[in-house]
C-alpha cells in the first residue's frame, strides 16, 4: 500500500496516492515507513502542517528514524 501510495504521487496522482497512504495507516497504524512517506507527499503538496503531525507520529514511535528525522529537519522541527 505505501509503495501504490508513491508510485500515485510520482504520477502526481493525487487522490489515489492519499487513499493508499491513509489505507497502509489504517492497516497499520504504527507504519513508520507510511508516515514518513505520507508526510513526505504532504509536504510536496504544501501542506506543512499535516506533514509535521505525521513526522512527529512517527518519531514517536521510532525516534532515530532516518527519513522521519530528515524530514523534521525539512520542516523546521526542533
Amino acid at each position: 500500500l505505501v509503495l501504490r501510495g508513491v508510485l500515485h504521487a510520482l504520477r502526481q496522482e493525487d487522490g489515489p496516492a492519499e487513499a493508499a497512504f491513509l489505507r497502509a495507516l489504517e492497516v497499520r497504524p504504527d507504519s513508520t515507513l507510511a508516515m514518513g512517506k505520507f508526510a513526505r507527499f504532504r509536504l510536496d503538496q504544501g501542506r506543512g502542517g499535516e506533514a509535521r503531525d505525521l513526522v512527529r507520529r512517527g518519531l514517536a514511535l521510532e525516534p532515530r528514524h532516518p527519513d522521519l528525522v530528515a524530514l523534521r529537519g525539512s520542516l523546521g522541527g526542533d
